[in-house]
């Protein structure tokens, strides 16, 4: 009989030491993957590999544990995993004095209801936005805000099902709306009613979208998309240029004038070899490509992150570290670590922590 639950992992975190170093959402305290206050980190890695701080008890993470990215807050470290067994197993149960140890409060202060039917195995979802007095979270079956305070929906939008990439926020002229890239297109959402304000076809994507200023970029899996960015405004979004780089999960990184993105690894053709992935850089205002080079075969990229000008990326097994320059591409090393394929790390205070096929690891990417 094959079993599944849900659980909420936490532990204490000798790394991380000051709130403003926190990784406390989905690819950062910007949404962006960008860590802003980083240390100067290593530019390789020992013989042996880089320096573990410490692992977790086994944690089943990718197929048999889940994909969700760890998050660091207030000392902590937090991985939702969804673990599925063909034979009963015993579960834990935090008692109250281990929740207190914890800072938790010893209850549940509320539960949603069912946001959509089952889907597939695993029930795909984004992961939540947190906005004002809602928290917003795409699924298969619809867009759809919750009240923070009670779990009740304020809003759905089932235009917008199909959404494994998650919302972001965006400000212009005093408004904020809420982007989502689902259902084959890039909407902009009212998040006080959940209103489609404007839309465009975008293609089908996980990729959540990255902005700088009034431009959207992301990936998509339509080979006549592939890696996109969108002038956004008030009203609506025109198309500024594509690049053929084919990936649905993996987001972007942008920094100054240009765009990093990984991808191409997911059985799909990518600069037109199947199934090897590629690291890009590309103008931002131009979609001019800067260069671009091959990651190997079977990629399975996620998320990467830039701190200290320098990209780290999860692809498959491998950790690679990777030079954040324009002028040229420059691998500076890479590790393999046995990591979740499409699992994003979380980044705080020089400490990069990780989801393998087995547990949670940290590991101290700071210079000596």
């Amino acid at each position: 009989m094959r079993r599944a639950f849900l659980a909420l992992a936490a532990f204490a975190v000798v790394a991380a030491s000051a709130q403003a170093a926190d990784w406390p959402q989905w690819r950062g305290p910007n949404r962006d993957g960008v860590a802003p206050d980083s240390p100067t980190l290593v530019d390789s890695f020992p013989k042996e590999g880089p320096k573990k701080a410490w692992e977790s008890e086994p944690i089943p993470g990718g197929d048999k544990g889940g994909f969700s990215q760890p998050v660091v807050a207030e000392g902590k470290v937090f991985v939702f995993y969804n673990c599925r067994f063909d034979r009963p197993i015993a579960v834990r149960t935090l008692t109250r004095a281990e929740l207190t140890a914890l800072g938790w409060m010893s209850g549940i202060a509320w539960k949603s209801k069912p946001l959509g039917p089952p889907s597939n195995t695993h029930n795909r979802s984004s992961s939540a936005l947190l906005l004002g007095d809602k928290l917003v979270v795409g699924n298969e079956s619809q867009l759809v805000a919750l009240d923070v305070k009670t779990g009740e929906v304020a809003w759905s939008n089932r235009a917008l099902g199909d959404e494994a990439a998650s919302p972001v926020a965006w400000t212009s002229g005093g408004r904020t709306l809420l982007l989502a890239a689902a259902g084959g297109k890039l909407a902009a959402v009212d998040p006080a009613d959940g209103k489609t304000v404007w839309s465009v076809p975008a293609g089908t994507t996980g990729s959540t979208p990255v902005v700088s200023g009034d431009v959207a970029v992301f990936c998509t899996s339509g080979k006549d998309i592939g890696l996109v960015a969108y002038r956004l405004k008030p009203d609506g979004a025109e198309k500024l240029w594509s690049v053929p780089l084919i990936e649905w999960g993996a987001s972007v990184l942008i920094s100054g004038k240009h765009v990093w993105a990984v991808g191409g690894g997911n059985g799909t053709e990518g600069f037109g070899e199947k199934n090897k992935g590629r690291a890009v850089c590309v103008e931002i205002e131009t979609g001019k490509v800067a260069w671009d080079e091959p990651l190997g075969p079977g990629a399975e990229p996620s998320s990467p992150i830039l701190a200290d000008g320098k990209l780290l990326a999860e692809v498959g097994p491998w950790l690679f570290l990777i030079k954040a320059s324009p002028d040229k591409h420059e691998l500076l090393d890479k590790a393999g670590l046995g990591l979740a394929s499409w699992t994003s790390p979380a980044f705080s205070d020089g400490f990069l922590f990780v989801r393998t096929g087995k547990n949670v690891a940290c590991y101290d990417l700071r210079k000596p």
